[in-house]
């Protein structure tokens, strides 16, 4: 059934809600409720929209990855491992542009998921900015607009195996080898994903100025010493950020901190070159299981601790999974009332190449 205009209802009161009230799941929960009204399923529609969005598949497949890795994170707290690294590199950021940079490179180096990049980068960096008062606002634009585009131009992420499927369903591609061949001639042209990087990397060097909200974030947290927003609410539960440090065992910087990170690169990089797609959800898995191993045979952690380690872990990423089901639903309802094909049918008329390089000229002199 075709909608028209109402289609558009959803997700514009989902951005909308979502400036007002800096409330992401009340405010994607509104919009799904609404587009089931609008559908004339009435309110009983919505519980059978979240049954149906949060069994899919793909969702399960995304679900369990943060779940992957907030036990891992998890994991890296317990074991001390990001208190070690901190006290690391703590002679190469000495200075604000120093941490920064840090951040940037780290954003760069985890480019296999750009879901465990934050996850990851988040809590290693954090005592690092806290203390040269960096805003949080700037340490998530760094890793997020780092991590992110990094994983769309590498081969071997989920990124690539996603958009070459595209390719092949879509009939750009006739085979699965034509179309990872595509998407890898494709990345000299992804001017966006490369500018952004670029950009990070400007501005933790100071070669180019903070704007916009970020730049008030930054007045604030020099001024005021108030890294954290009055009043805002954390991604990460405090179950997970405030997960204490066992003070037994003996762990070190090579096994706990970065055997999981360089487990996580080879399998995927491995099994790409062996299967052609890489295997994001087992390295997880498998960089995890290792971790805990590791944790357990330097008797950081009985098989209990682990365990409650392990439910930290899951509690924590749990925000970040309610924003990413309510995503999932919000675009099924999208898809059921038909917003991408109106949208379409609205600008096929006038919407042309030369206006979106037009645009895209503008987005990247502004």
């Amino acid at each position: 059934m075709n909608y028209g205009w109402l289609s558009l209802i959803p997700p514009l009161l989902a951005i909308l809600l979502a400036f007002l009230t800096r409330e992401p799941v009340f405010s994607l929960a509104v919009a799904c409720l609404t587009g089931v009204l609008l559908m004339g399923q009435g309110a009983g529609g919505f519980p059978e929209l979240l049954a149906k969005t949060l069994g899919d598949r793909d969702f399960m497949w995304v679900c369990l990855i943060e779940i992957c890795i907030g036990i891992l994170v998890a994991f890296y707290q317990r074991c001390g491992a990001v208190n070690m690294f901190s006290q690391k590199v703590k002679f190469i950021t000495k200075t604000r542009k120093q941490t920064q940079f840090l951040g940037w490179i780290l954003g760069m180096f985890i480019f296999f998921s750009d879901y465990f990049s934050p996850l990851f980068v988040g809590p290693v960096m954090r005592k690092l900015t806290d203390r040269h008062k960096i805003s949080r606002e700037k340490l998530a634009y760094i890793y997020d607009s780092t991590s992110a585009p990094v994983s769309i131009l590498v081969p071997i992420t989920g990124w690539a195996v996603y958009i070459s499927g595209l390719l092949l369903v879509t009939g750009y591609a006739a085979s699965k080898e034509a179309a990872m061949s595509l998407f890898i001639k494709s990345i000299p042209f992804n001017f966006y994903a490369i500018l952004s990087v670029i950009m990070v990397g400007l501005i933790t060097l100071k070669l180019f100025p903070e704007f916009g909200p970020m730049r008030k974030a930054e007045r604030r947290a020099m001024e005021t010493g108030q890294v954290l927003r009055p009043g805002s609410v954390s991604m990460m539960s405090s179950e997970l950020t405030n997960l204490p440090v066992s003070e037994k065992g003996r762990p070190n910087i090579w096994l706990n901190f970065f055997t999981p990170v360089l487990i996580v690169i080879a399998f995927n990089m491995g099994s790409f070159i062996l299967t052609g797609q890489a295997r994001v959800l087992n390295s997880f898995m498998l960089a995890a299981a290792a971790l805990g191993a590791i944790m357990f045979f330097q008797r950081v952690d009985n098989l209990s601790g682990l365990m409650k380690s392990m439910l930290a872990g899951i509690k924590g990423v749990m925000p970040a999974v309610l924003i990413l089901g309510f995503a999932f639903a919000i675009n099924s309802v999208s898809r059921e009332m038909g917003t991408a094909q109106y949208i379409i049918n609205v600008t096929e008329g006038w919407f042309n190449p030369g206006i979106c390089h037009f645009w895209f000229s503008c987005s990247v002199l502004l």
